[in-house]
């Protein structure tokens, strides 16, 4: 089996508004176009996204975003100040409001 090739990749500090997402797709199409991996920049844009966002709207400022590629696969993290478990607040939101949930069933 040959080795993987050695990691490269990118390490960014992004602002903890809501232009976050925007930024970090941006970033990671040039990380990606920069390797030959343009083929899964929506799915992977897509993911990041949402992970920086997530960190954006329920996170503690700074946000950092890592994207490593190893080979032809993409591995990343999205770091945030927030404690890494904390205790989740009840909410009072109607049964009916989606934002905050998840995916809703269908």
């Amino acid at each position: 089996m040959t080795p993987p090739t050695p990691t490269t990749g990118r390490t960014w500090d992004l602002p903890a508004t809501h232009g976050a997402p925007q930024t970090a797709r941006d970033l990671t199409r040039a990380l990606l176009a920069a390797h030959d991996l343009t083929h899964h920049a929506d799915t992977i844009t897509q993911i990041v996204s949402e992970l920086v966002a997530n960190a954006a709207v329920h996170g503690k400022p700074p946000i950092e975003l890592c994207l490593h590629v190893m080979g032809g696969a993409v591995y990343g993290t999205v770091y945030d100040a927030a404690p890494a478990w904390h205790t989740p607040t009840p909410d009072h939101t109607e049964w009916h409001v989606e934002h905050g949930r998840g995916p809703s069933p269908s």
